[in-house]
């Protein structure tokens, strides 16, 4: 099974995801990544998509563009 397949957001469309991660909407997405039983895989996914790209839109494995780009700077150094 895909882990797309298994993730909490499935059927709730991307609105959420591409809110402001400071709106209430933004903030519910983040939670509910959080929550989610393959978070690090949507996570891990993105990362790599943005790699390729250096792209970064949306929340994805709860985290916001600019959470994600601390993110590989923090990983970089370790």
């Amino acid at each position: 099974m895909n882990w797309r397949e298994r993730a909490s957001c499935k059927n709730l469309g991307i609105a959420p995801f591409f809110a402001g991660a400071t709106t209430l909407q933004g903030r519910q997405a983040i939670t509910l990544c959080l929550l989610c039983p393959v978070r690090q895989a949507c996570l891990d996914d993105c990362l790599s998509l943005e790699k390729t790209d250096n792209m970064r839109i949306g929340i994805r494995g709860g985290m916001a563009p600019n959470t994600r780009s601390a993110y590989v700077k923090v990983s970089r150094r370790g």
